[in-house]
């Protein structure tokens, strides 16, 4: 839903009955006749911050993978990947692993167990160990496989809200104004 927000407010700010009666508010609202002239730049910002957030949810959409999106964190993934994935499903993961930048942090894991100066086979305990790590890095690969969305995605929510806060903290500056001069004026009337 959040995609389709901007084509709605595309639809409402060039609707010339709701533009009409947006003028009309603006008019109660004491706007002046340059305000009058033209689509409000406050709707306008409220589309720009719905177009903004759109484009990071398709971005966060298409490039953030499924285990990342389910899970959020690794802890949760790894307690859920233990339970599931047997020796065939690590050596995959070990693979990814070994071709990415995470390769040194998995040697070191596995050498820690593997290339020790005692030279005997690792322990159902010390394999369970490094499982445990292996599903640990695999989930930070697939968290930081994207890079660059994801700073794309984070500038495009950020001055999504930040063009959102603008109106929104216009709104609120008057609302205070007004509970002000209630409060300073009689204070009875708030109950």
């Amino acid at each position: 839903m959040t995609v389709l927000l901007p084509l709605i407010g595309y639809l409402i700010i060039f609707n010339k009955s709701v533009a009409e009666f947006l003028h009309l508010v603006s008019e109660l609202a004491g706007g002046s006749e340059k305000q009058l002239m033209s689509v409000s730049p406050k709707l306008m910002l409220v589309y720009l911050g719905t177009c903004g957030i759109a484009m990071g949810q398709v971005l966060y959409g298409v490039f953030c993978p499924s285990e990342v999106k389910a899970y959020g964190h690794e802890t949760p993934y790894v307690a859920d990947a233990e339970k599931v994935t047997k020796d065939f499903g690590y050596e995959k993961l070990e693979a990814a692993l070994r071709e990415s930048a995470y390769n040194p942090e998995y040697q070191r894991m596995r050498d820690r167990y593997e290339k020790s100066p005692f030279a005997r086979p690792i322990t159902e305990d010390q394999k369970a160990i490094i499982n445990n790590g292996v599903l640990h890095l695999h989930f930070r690969l697939l968290n930081n496989r994207w890079l660059a969305a994801r700073w794309a995605t984070a500038v495009f929510y950020f001055c999504g809200l930040v063009c959102l806060m603008v109106p929104s903290l216009g709104v609120f500056v008057r609302v205070m104004k007004i509970i002000g001069v209630v409060i300073f004026a009689d204070y009875s009337q708030l109950f």
